[in-house]
């Protein structure tokens, strides 16, 4: 990647689009202090990254990836509120910010004993977001979460993050290689390729007024 500046908008849905290898999750673990940009800086909440100081900036940051990465060896509810007991919350604290989050996306609570893999699809993906919103953190980092579902269920999954989003709004950065997806969910979009940014904008912008012909082509696969 190189030459890449980017800002993102406070308490809205920025989608991070490409093809594979174009740069999107480079950039998201770049966002999260996984990887150093070689040149440049990274600054969160208004203040430069201190990489010695990862653990706390983290504290700030929801995160949820392709394949959902749960615990195998924890129940639904060990799994939504792991970052909470680490971070030595009360049981009271905990259980109110789970039974909030967990309505929020309409996870069932006769599920909450069970372990991930008697869980669908769907199911594991509510857990995933419940888990990366239990802090209620300012920023929410999503590594193309909604991948791996069939389009039924992505449907649904796609309104319980709109309500989400509406009930806590938040900054929110998603990494996509769907432009529907992206169209649907993000109030701005970036569009990536090959390491560099091809456009980025308002979403309803960049629909209307794609600026060359990689772009056009992305939203004639959404219209098609």
């Amino acid at each position: 990647m190189k030459d890449i500046t980017l800002n993102i908008a406070v308490n809205e849905t920025t989608a991070l689009v490409g093809e594979s290898g174009s740069g999107k999750t480079t950039l998201l673990q770049i966002a999260n202090g996984l990887v150093r940009p070689s040149s440049g800086w990274v600054e969160l909440f208004g203040t430069k990254i201190d990489y010695g100081q990862l653990a706390s900036l983290r504290k700030k940051m929801g995160y949820a990836v392709q394949g959902v990465g749960l615990f195998p060896h924890m129940t639904v509810y060990e799994n939504i509120t792991i970052m909470a007991t680490l971070d030595g919350w009360e049981k009271d604290k905990i259980a109110t910010r789970a039974n909030y989050v967990i309505d929020l996306v309409d996870l069932k609570k006769n599920l909450l004993t069970r372990y991930p893999l008697n869980l669908s699809g769907g199911q594991q993906q509510r857990v995933s977001l419940c888990r990366a919103m239990m802090l209620n953190p300012p920023l929410l980092l999503l590594d193309e979460p909604f991948s791996a579902l069939d389009p039924i269920t992505k449907g649904y999954i796609h309104d319980q993050f709109s309500k989400l989003q509406k009930a806590e709004r938040r900054s929110i950065l998603l990494v996509t290689h769907d432009m529907e997806e992206a169209i649907k969910l993000a109030d701005n979009i970036v569009i990536l390729k090959n390491g560099q940014i091809i456009q980025q904008g308002k979403t309803d912008h960049i629909v209307n007024h794609p600026m060359n012909d990689y772009v056009k082509n992305l939203l004639i696969k959404v219209t098609s």
